[in-house]
Order: C-alpha cells, then sequence, then structure tokens
C-alpha cells in the first residue's frame, strides 16, 4: 500500500505547485515505476505460458489471471512514462 499512497502524496504536492526538489522525487520514483511496470508484464506473460503447458495437461482452468499483471504493468507503466515526459521544473523553482 506504500507505493499507490506515495504516488498520491506527490500528486498532491504536484498540484500545487513543482520544486527541484519535487521533480527529481517524481522522476525518482516513475522511473522505479516503470521497472515495477515492467516486472509486472513479465510475471504475467510467465503466468500466460505456465497456464499453457498447464492446459496440455489437463489443468489451466485460471489461466486468464495472468492478464491481471498485463493490465497493471500497462497501466502504470503508461502512467509513469506520461509523468516522466510531462513534469518539468517552475520556470521559477521554489525550493
Amino acid at each position: 500500500m506504500a507505493g499507490p499512497i506515495w504516488l498520491g502524496v506527490l500528486g498532491v504536492r504536484l498540484w500545487s505547485g513543482t520544486s527541484t526538489r519535487l521533480v527529481k522525487q517524481v522522476r525518482v520514483t516513475h522511473v522505479f515505476s516503470v521497472l515495477f511496470a515492467l516486472l509486472l508484464f513479465v510475471v504475467g506473460i510467465l503466468d500466460l505460458q505456465a497456464a499453457e503447458r498447464s492446459a496440455a495437461h489437463g489443468g489451466g482452468l485460471m489461466g486468464a489471471l495472468g492478464l491481471f499483471p498485463i493490465a497493471a504493468g500497462l497501466l502504470l507503466g503508461s502512467l509513469a512514462v506520461v509523468t516522466l515526459l510531462l513534469v518539468r521544473p517552475a520556470a521559477n523553482p521554489a525550493t
């Protein structure tokens, strides 16, 4: 729960204005978010591959659950990349 709460805190702080320190915190947070999103995506792909192997042996009823980490990874990654592209320091930063 710490990750989503931290993203909310950063969002509120960005809403009230930007500073050089805040922009740095946002960039570091969202670089880690992109890495976590890639991890989620890979886990989802591996889940789908495992479900396919399981289905070949008569199992695999829960195979579609691999789509959830893929969707979460795409959503988180998109948010992080857009934020990294849009967040810029203010013209007169109030550090």
